[in-house]
């Protein structure tokens, strides 16, 4: 009975916190956690209803993550979906209701049920009854909104996914036949949620599932593991967002390239940028101590400072850079051929690296002499040097991939929009280090603060204040999500790139 009366409270907490996260205000559509905010409830309360009767009636609560979270959560959405109309009307605040409000603040509530619908159905091994039992339950959600069924087909997938729009149109003739297990829409669904988590998700869950790939590959692997060797290894490990590479795969994957084609690519990209801090950090360019909260390469490292005396350090880190150069080559010029792509987008791919190399050093060197001579830059010198040190780097990682499969006559223009992008996003990134390097915690950035002010480097900071640099950050980052909406509307983790370059604590 104890045990009973624990649980039944415990559920009576989760249904009250549910009451209170269903009932407050959520005019909030700018606040990152509004997913988690409006969908906490219903997740709560639909697994009360569930936990709580099964107390009540005796039966036996068995651990099974469907049976306590998505089939109740299934059952949820099916009413909100079903009741749209009256809860709006009602002004109840539900995901199917705050959506048709803020359209393109939280997940869509409509493909949210489809796709729990598909996930059980999957966990199920498509077992056939589970598969009827599903498809029924999609049929009725429907058939149940009679009159309003366009109106809430046109909210919910008319305006970005008009096929699934015309797909389910075409279902009506199915209201009558309800009985029978839906395969088709299954198959359908499948293929749309494959195509729409690739366009709709967060930087975060992109990096949970392809991080560990490219960190699996990164390192330099030797036999005898040398003191260069490790040196390289050292300032590969130390701790990068890799968002360069990661910002490829997304790319990639608008153009259904495989990971593992691609790899080689994004590897090289990662040790050209990798080459380009080593040499950064040097006691003839920025004296950077710390790097990513490690000792940069030039400094004594723990684990080799008997082999390698300060000396030494320096002239392995040159070296190290260099070092790096030759294998993205490699990887390019044979380890990407060997994935099947032409030589002549191959020919392209390499060309363009090494003009953003060459253009890279161009920035870095002009960054130095504006240091170096203390000679004043205006606001659009200074923007020439964030594109040419960073803005080029994240331009190959954009059209890259583009150029390995697009071949046409509309390839240029799509290079000449993403090099646009690529500048914008370069300015952004150049801004908001700025902006770290003086309001940045060590903790978080890695870095000791304020190397720009000491090195006396004229930044977007030192030049317009840290206001103004912030509302020039605002400027920026709308100009490159118009871009980016007109070119690739539906790829919203590359969005969630230019959100995490703006937003960043590192």
């Amino acid at each position: 009975m104890n045990s009973i009366t624990e649980q039944t409270f415990t559920d009576l907490a989760l249904l009250l916190r549910s009451q209170r996260s269903d009932k407050s205000n959520l005019e909030r559509s700018n606040n990152d956690n509004i997913d988690i905010d409006i969908y906490i409830g219903p997740l709560l309360k639909s697994h009360f209803t569930y936990t709580a009767t099964a107390v009540m009636g005796g039966a036996r609560m068995v651990n099974d993550s469907q049976r306590l979270w998505a089939m109740p959560f299934l059952g949820q959405l099916t009413d909100d979906c079903r009741d749209f109309d009256e809860d709006r009307r009602e002004k109840s605040i539900t995901p199917v209701t705050y959506f048709v409000e803020h359209n393109d603040s939280i997940l869509n509530p409509f493909f949210v049920f489809l796709f729990v619908c598909e996930d059980l159905f999957l966990e199920s091994n498509r077992e056939k009854d589970t598969g009827a039992f599903l498809g029924r339950r999609i049929i009725r959600t429907l058939r149940s909104l009679q009159n309003n069924l366009n109106e809430f087909l046109t909210i919910f997938t008319a305006k970005l996914h008009p096929n699934l729009y015309k797909y389910f149109l075409s279902l009506i003739n199915l209201f009558d036949r309800v009985s029978d297990p839906e395969k088709s829409i299954f198959r359908f669904i499948n293929k749309f949620a494959i195509n729409y988590s690739f366009n709709h998700r967060k930087v975060e869950t992109f990096a949970y599932d392809h991080l560990h790939l490219i960190e699996k590959q990164i390192t330099i692997k030797t036999n005898d593991n040398n003191a260069l060797v490790r040196g390289i290894n050292h300032s590969l490990k130390a701790g990068g967002k890799r968002l360069r590479p990661l910002l490829l795969l997304m790319v990639a994957q608008i153009y259904d390239i495989d990971i593992e084609r691609i790899m080689p690519l994004a590897r090289a990209i990662e040790y050209l940028h990798t080459s380009s801090l080593i040499f950064d950090d040097l006691p003839a360019q920025d004296n950077a101590p710390m790097r990513r909260g490690q000792p940069t390469l030039h400094m004594s490292i723990e684990s080799d400072k008997d082999e390698i005396p300060s000396s030494l350090t320096e002239g392995r880190a040159q070296l190290a850079a260099v070092n790096l150069i030759a294998h993205a080559i490699r990887l390019v010029n044979v380890d990407l051929k060997q994935q099947g792509f032409s030589y002549k987008s191959i020919n392209r791919v390499t060309a363009e690296l090494s003009q953003s190399m060459d253009e890279l050093c161009h920035g870095q060197f002009l960054d130095l002499q504006a240091a170096r001579l203390k000679k004043s830059l205006t606001i659009f010198e200074l923007d020439r040097i964030a594109e040419l040190k960073t803005g080029k780097a994240i331009e190959i990682v954009l059209i890259c991939p583009v150029i390995l499969v697009e071949q046409d006559e509309t390839l240029d223009i799509i290079l000449e929009r993403l090099r646009e992008l690529g500048k914008l996003m370069g300015i952004l990134f150049q801004m908001k280090d700025d902006l770290l390097d003086v309001e940045g915690d060590i903790q978080e950035t890695g870095k000791l603060p304020n190397i720009d002010l000491q090195n006396q480097t004229i930044t977007y900071v030192s030049l317009l204040g840290i206001e103004k640099t912030r509302k020039r950050i605002d400027a920026k980052r709308k100009q490159a999500e118009l871009i980016l909406d007109n070119l690739w509307p539906q790829a919203g983790t590359i969005r969630d790139i230019l959100r995490h370059i703006c937003e960043r604590k590192k």
